[in-house]
């Protein structure tokens, strides 16, 4: 048993309320957030006191009461399938999907009625009400999930790790990295100098049991139990602890070792009584690359309108001070190890390439890559250029052109791709990005190794949504010029 950390439950009844809060005001957000929506829709189309009648057979029911009984039927939806676990809530994807399943079966009851029915409603006020209200909805939420975050990374419920050495300091490590998840870890099980851990019999129960109740634990994350347990299985092993867990109130979570996988790769699936979880393999074709495209073509013609400007701005600075070439032609490596010339704005000297050679002592980076923080091939303009990253601006031609993409990994090198080991290799399965996950993370100040776990989970992993992400980042990176040299 290792004590990990001193721990002050001082504020423990914002801690365990935060969740229970949002629970409980839940439905009052969502009534509000449906009925605003609807009757916004109702006055934008029909007005106030307008007379307008909805058709049923031979019987005329005004639309103030549709309107009504719809909001109705659309809170109860929502209260039924609202989450009710406030320990997860803000926690997982449930909050979302509840109010996504809710707001889909109200509509898609609406539409079968009206069809069984031969309705005519408004279109207008449909096609406006129900998107609107289901993003004021999601809108509410998002707040609550902010609010019961912040709450419980302000005072973390104190947590016990059971598992080895190696997955006691992952799943710190894990925690650490996002306290928006409101755990922090006290106390641990597990011998830390690589031996194994004592028998999972009474004696070992019992000093779980009795460390959870000396330390305040509020949650115990396993990342696995003993392999030379005397239960039958760890299933049985997992059953037992819930039960020891269970009359101190104590949250039991498991952490499988799946670092690099986001959630919607993995699903859980029933063998007979046992879960088994399914990570779905990284797919690199498909529907949502045409989707990525789209979005690069978009943003890749508006960001060269609004930057030309800029870039003509750079161009002159760069005549000026030396009168060599504004632009800089170098091979790089893209999709599937096909080489392209990458375009950007000149930040050496002319004869940059040459003096590479004579630099080779001064490399400052770790792996294949070549960084000299004081690199004295840098010009005067080129240092102010690379600090904003507005050397890297002419790039949105080669993402126009197909050969990058806004969102990916930095393009390699011919000679960095050279030393590459077969996990390296990953990177080259999609395109390279203007900016990306390393770019987000640091930039320069990244170790490769660090740099490139980065870039294979983005790899495997990316979404639109994820690069929306990313782009929000970089703009927060430019401007605080961390990592740029």
């Amino acid at each position: 048993m290792t004590r990990v950390a001193a721990y002050v439950a001082d504020t423990g009844a914002t801690r365990r309320s935060a969740g229970a809060v949002a629970i409980r005001l839940l439905p009052v957000t969502d009534a509000l957030a449906v009925v605003s929506c609807l009757l916004f829709a109702h006055l934008a189309r029909f007005g106030v006191g307008s007379g307008h009648d909805f058709l049923i057979d031979r019987f005329r029911v005004d639309y103030s009461a549709v309107t009504a009984l719809t909001a109705v039927v659309w809170v109860g939806a929502l209260y039924l399938l609202r989450p009710r676990d406030a320990f997860a809530f803000g926690r997982g994807a449930e909050d979302w999907r509840s109010a996504l399943r809710a707001s889909g079966a109200v509509f898609t009851g609406c539409a079968f009625l009206t069809m069984l029915l031969q309705l005519e409603p408004s279109r207008a006020f449909l096609l406006y009400a129900f998107p609107a209200g289901t993003v004021m909805v999601l809108a509410s939420r998002w707040a609550w999930r902010r609010w019961v975050r912040l709450s419980v990374a302000e005072s973390p419920r104190p947590t016990l790790v059971i598992g080895t050495a190696g997955e006691v300091e992952r799943i710190e490590r894990t925690l650490l990295a996002d306290p928006l998840h409101g755990l922090r870890v006290v106390a641990s099980v597990g011998d830390r100098s690589g031996e194994a851990m004592a028998p999972c019999d009474e004696d070992w129960f019992s000093e779980v049991r009795e460390t959870a109740r000396l330390h305040g634990v509020e949650a115990v994350v396993v990342g696995s139990l003993p392999t030379h347990a005397t239960t039958a299985s760890s299933a049985v092993g997992l059953r037992r602890l819930a039960w020891e867990l269970e009359p101190e109130g104590v949250q039991l979570l498991l952490a499988p070792g799946l670092e690099s996988v986001t959630p919607s790769r993995i699903d859980v699936l029933h063998f007979a009584e046992s879960p088994v979880i399914l990570v779905r393999q990284p797919s690199y074709a498909g529907g949502k690359y045409i989707g990525k495209r789209v979005l690069d073509v978009v943003l890749a013609v508006i960001g060269l309108i609004v930057t030309a400007p800029l870039m003509a701005a750079a161009a002159c600075a760069i005549r000026r001070e030396d009168g060599g070439r504004v632009f800089f032609r170098q091979q790089r490596v893209g999709v599937d190890g096909r080489p392209f010339t990458i375009l950007k704005l000149r930040s050496m000297q002319e004869d940059a390439d040459r003096a590479l050679h004579g630099l080779a002592a001064l490399n400052e980076a770790d792996g294949p890559l070549f960084k000299v923080r004081a690199d004295p091939r840098v010009t005067r303009v080129g240092r102010f250029l690379r600090r904003y990253s507005i050397d890297e601006l002419p790039q949105l031609w080669n993402v126009l052109r197909g050969d990058m993409s806004i969102v990916g990994p930095r393009p390699p090198l011919p000679r960095e791709t050279a030393r590459y080991e077969n996990s390296a290799r990953r990177r080259l399965l999609v395109k390279p990005g203007l900016t990306g996950p390393w770019q987000v993370s640091g930039r320069s100040d990244l170790a490769w190794e660090e740099g490139l776990l980065l870039d294979l989970s983005y790899v495997e992993n990316w979404s639109v949504s994820g690069d929306l992400r990313i782009l929000a980042k970089t703009v927060r990176a430019v401007l605080s010029r961390t990592g740029a040299y």
